[in-house]
């Protein structure tokens, strides 16, 4: 359809315009293709990556542009639309539709009035409209529109989705414009075309004719009539219902049909109209008043009201809930079967047993159809229907964590007995049938599944007992594609690379966990870990690469070929390179040596380089440069222009040790201008972070504080969430150095949960307690300098020039304000202190606090 749809607003994708109630609504071209990229899949995050290829495909993008645009967007739509997952993407948090026509009459609350409402006489045999139906006000009016206009309609989704329901509703709305009545007719327990036109007859109380064919007569019974006959649960009878639906179409004129199927009847006259799930809230809401915007969040807590009026969901319980919906795909089957037991269980319990077995869950309704008594029921209805070669696709495509592409499919499903060549004509077949859902349109399209088909499936795969052969399989693809992306990556820009590779974390997950984590196949796990590191710390997910890359060390034996452990323990050392600089240095130290007996300078330069750095954290710069020394004979005779920007960035931190601020600046200048140039985003956002460090060290405060706040301000739109933390703690340094207290607490406070894995919080706590001694609280100031005293002694670090330069000033106010013997007791109650209470000390404000005289060190 030409429109799609949304809250008031209506977007003419042919004519490239936006209207609101009717009336044009003045937008950008490039405003207007993000907000249809974002409709393409309501509640799902889209990565600011994948957003900006899509919108504006290889065109240079300045680094505000999104962030802008999207702004714009929620002036227009309003700021409830698009949902921010800072430093990740954006979500559409509407409900989108394909629409028959432009709406032009606003009715309540700004949403498009229905034209027609249920009155006179009650049709016979209808069956009563559904009660409290949810987040379908624009589905329904749609629906309706696209009724009036073709007459035949055929309501399409996966099992659980409310096509029955919905399909109530728009008789009940419709129902005024058939005088001849609306009659709902229930085929699923039917099971053959022979009884098929009697089931109809029975439904419209009409009895059969002496010696004419019930096809016949029911033909003539309804040809004058101007009707609405609803035929719902089609899909276990194709053709057959597909046979009956187009001859009532064309024998009967004023006769309007509706059908319920999960695959499209496929006969003359049919339009289809397929029903998505109900928009998911957002992962990160924390209100309940923002979290119930969410037509499934809406339908969760009403159905658990209705059930137990006396149950109340605080907004500390709203994520859990939010947590429930997503996993049950906005389903409203399944919404309302988790809610049935919501209040014998509680949410965290439900939420516990939803994690482990779905599919698990006694029924909730007695009322129901048995198909839709339980979610198992109601997947294994659709699931009978498919061919065995359809259930063998539909189960082995279910290893895939995220969407899939028809490759990967191909890849991972053939065997001896499925050729490659065949798959996409199995696959498209689960995908008519609402088995298997497109994912977010992209090149190539992509497939998915939803969680509670997918954990269905996996059932399946496990008692056909394919899943060692299917895991193995796509461990395989796996290793391969990510040996393709280490490739990849000295030549591609950072978008590119987790534009392609990115949407790979959720398979890498489970063919880790399978391989190694369960014995699945350990070398072949062993072997994806080893070369997996890239993408955990270009998605700023150190702490959980670390695990894996462990887990597969612990792994390793005679069998394991020296080139998989040398990348193992360069990636374990790339893990913790920023926070554990003694384990990244011996991970260093093992993989050069393995490279080195390997006779492999391509793979040694980086790992002298990232050695280095680990040194320099260590304090011990001789050391430091004699390995950049090497690295960089190494990178000259490469020509490789990524290792040479990170050669730079190295000498720039080396002479920032050494006080040659000047010889920094400009090492640093080369390597972010190198790094832009080759699209190594997020080692730019890195030597920006130490540009940064060098003006606060050549005592540049100002420069310092714009720098870093135009760096956060960056980085919180980019993959690269785990430089935030840093950059933050540099600007608070800053901040603090500049006397601005106010805005140095408001920067701790977000710096504080960023940095685990990047940097130690006690490093934080020392700018913070030179704040404290600035703004006259010297005996919290002496308590926290004893803290990080200790915390660095324990570490085995020597302080950073930053943090030197802080300690120093921090002990010269000290000296001047407290006798040595209360300076000494005060510290050594600080050594003492907890984290979490250095921490409360830190942020803590007083009377005599911000307000007061600030004190000087000088």
């Amino acid at each position: 359809m030409a429109f799609l749809a949304f809250d008031r607003f209506t977007i003419d994708r042919a004519e490239g315009r936006l209207y609101a109630d009717g009336t044009p609504v003045p937008v950008s071209a490039i405003g207007l293709r993000l907000l249809l990229v974002l409709m393409e899949s309501p509640g799902a995050l889209v990565p600011k990556a994948e957003l900006v290829r899509r919108v504006w495909g290889r065109s240079a993008v300045s680094d505000n542009a999104l962030q802008v645009q999207i702004v714009a967007l929620r002036k227009l739509v309003g700021d409830h639309a698009v949902i921010t997952k800072r430093g990740v993407g954006y979500s559409f948090a509407g409900q989108a539709r394909a629409s028959a026509s432009l709406r032009t009459r606003p009715g309540r609350h700004g949403r498009a009035a229905i034209e027609a409402e249920p009155r006179g006489a009650a049709p016979r045999r209808e069956k009563p409209r559904a009660t409290g139906l949810v987040g379908r006000d624009t589905l329904l009016r749609d629906a309706l529109q696209l009724l009036e206009r073709s007459r035949f309609v055929t309501l399409t989704g996966p099992g659980g989705v409310g096509k029955t329901s919905l399909a109530q509703a728009l008789a009940t709305v419709a129902g005024e414009k058939f005088p001849d009545g609306v009659w709902f007719v229930e085929l699923a327990a039917q099971r053959g075309e022979a009884t098929l036109a009697d089931a109809v007859k029975a439904a419209l109380n009409i009895e059969g004719s002496f010696g004419t064919p019930p096809m016949a007569d029911l033909l003539a019974r309804l040809q004058p009539k101007r009707a609405l006959l609803v035929l719902d649960n089609c899909e276990h009878l194709l053709p057959a219902a597909a046979r009956l639906a187009e001859a009532l179409f064309v024998a009967a004129p004023d006769l309007a049909i509706v059908a319920t199927s999960r695959q499209k009847l496929s006969c003359a006259g049919e339009n289809v109209f397929d029903i998505p799930p109900l928009a998911l809230p957002n992962p990160d809401v924390g209100s309940l008043r923002l979290a119930r915007r969410s037509p499934a969040f809406q339908l969760f807590i009403d159905r658990i009201v209705a059930l137990d009026p006396k149950f109340v969901v605080g907004d500390d319980q709203v994520r859990t809930a939010v947590h429930i919906c997503r996993g049950l795909d906005g389903l409203p089957l399944a919404l309302e079967i988790a809610a049935g037991w919501a209040s014998v269980l509680g949410l965290e319990v439900l939420a516990a047993k939803l994690d482990a077995a779905p599919m698990a869950w006694p029924h909730t309704r007695v009322t129901a159809p048995a198909r839709h008594h339980d979610l198992r029921a109601t997947l294994a209805w659709s699931h009978d229907l498919l061919s065995p070669t359809e259930q063998k696709v539909l189960r082995r495509v279910a290893v895939f964590a995220h969407a899939f592409t028809l490759g990967m499919a191909e890849k991972v499903v053939c065997d001896d007995t499925l050729p490659e060549d065949s798959v996409f004509t199995y696959l498209a077949t689960v995908v008519q049938k609402s088995m298997v859902a497109f994912a977010a349109d992209g090149r190539p399209p992509s497939y998915r599944l939803l969680e509670t088909t997918r954990a269905f499936a996996l059932e399946k795969l496990r008692s056909a007992g394919e899943e060692g052969a299917v895991r193995l399989r796509q461990a395989t693809y796996l290793l391969r594609t990510l040996i393709e992306a280490e490739r990849a990556w000295d030549t591609s820009s950072s978008e590119v690379w987790l534009g392609r590779y990115g949407s790979l974390i959720a398979d890498l997950r489970g063919a880790l966990d399978w391989a190694v984590g369960k014995r699945g196949n350990t070398q072949i796990g062993i072997a994806i870990a080893a070369v997996s590191w890239r993408l955990w710390r270009e998605l700023s997910l150190r702490v959980e690469g670390a695990r894996w890359i462990e887990a597969a060390l612990a792994e390793i034996g005679p069998a394991t070929p020296a080139l998989v452990e040398a990348q193992l323990r360069h990636g374990l050392g790339m893990m913790h390179c920023d926070n554990k600089s003694d384990i990244a240095r011996a991970a260093f130290e093992g993989a050069a040596r393995l490279y080195r007996q390997l006779a492999d300078p391509e793979r040694l330069a980086p790992v002298l380089l990232s050695l280095a750095f680990s040194l320099i954290l260590l304090g011990d710069i001789d050391a430091a440069e004699q390995a950049a020394a090497e690295a960089r004979r190494l990178i000259d005779g490469s020509g490789s222009q990524r290792w040479l920007a990170g050669a730079l960035d190295l000498d720039l931190m080396l002479q920032m040790h050494r006080g040659n601020y000047r010889e920094a600046r400009r090492a640093g200048r080369q390597a972010v201008r190198i790094f832009g140039a080759i699209g190594a985003t997020r080692s730019a956002l890195a030597a920006r972070l130490n540009m940064v460090e060098v003006a606060l060290c050549d005592d540049n405060v100002g420069t310092a504080i714009a720098e870093a706040s135009a760096l956060a301000a960056q980085v919180r739109v980019t993959p690269h969430m785990g430089l935030l933390g840093a950059v933050l703690l540099n600007l608070v340094a800053a901040q603090v150095r500049a006397g601005e207290f106010g805005a140095s607490i408001e920067a701790a406070l977000e710096a504080a949960p960023l940095l685990p894995g990047h940097k130690p919080l006690f490093m934080l706590i020392e700018h913070l307690a030179l704040r404290c001694a600035m703004t006259g609280r010297v005996d919290d100031a002496a308590m926290l300098a004893g803290f990080a005293d200790r915390a660095y002694e324990d570490r085995g670090w020597p302080r950073q020039p930053v943090e030197q330069i802080a300690a120093v000033r921090l002990a010269a106010i000290l000296h001047r304000a407290l006798a040595p013997e209360e300076a000494a007791l005060l510290a050594r109650d600080g050594a003492l202190l907890t984290e979490t209470d250095a921490w409360a000390i830190a942020v803590r404000e007083t009377s005599a606090g911000i307000q007061g005289r600030a004190l000087d060190d000088s």
